[in-house]
């Protein structure tokens, strides 16, 4: 990977990180602006087991390999871009710690499909501990 794509890279999940965090820090009850519309147009919940977890060299981002067993859309968003991806595997980037996550955890975490032209990427944010449902 050239050092631009990183750069583009680390631009687009920092982006899908502050806008919409930013953008309402101060207000109450504030109404989305069409920049954290743009952010959320399409998000999910997925369970899944973490196949593979490459950190990046210069610690900005992680990817992860991640077998998706289930995917929950998030109220209020219409788009749930890994829906049909149950029982696949995506790649996804974080921008959040993964040291303490091994290969074959159990995680929930959500995802966004970052679409930027011709490269589209999986971001994951707010990754925690998940379990497999109990078999009744």
């Amino acid at each position: 990977m050239s050092p631009k794509s990183k750069l583009l890279l680390i631009a687009i999940i920092a982006v899908a990180f502050l806008v919409p965090t930013l953008t309402t820090c101060g207000k109450k009850d504030a109404q989305p602006t069409p920049e954290q519309a743009l952010a959320r147009q399409n998000d999910s919940i997925v369970l899944a087991e973490v196949l593979a977890v490459r950190e990046h060299p210069s610690g900005g981002y992680a990817e992860l390999d991640l077998k998706v067993l289930k995917s929950i859309d998030v109220e209020g968003i219409k788009n749930n871009p890994t829906k049909d991806k149950v029982g696949k595997v995506i790649t996804v980037l974080t921008g959040e710690f993964v040291a303490a996550i091994s290969i074959g955890d159990i995680i929930v975490c959500y995802v966004t499909l970052s679409d930027e032209g011709l490269q589209k990427h999986y971001i994951a944010r707010s990754l925690l501990p998940g379990k497999l449902p109990e078999d009744k």
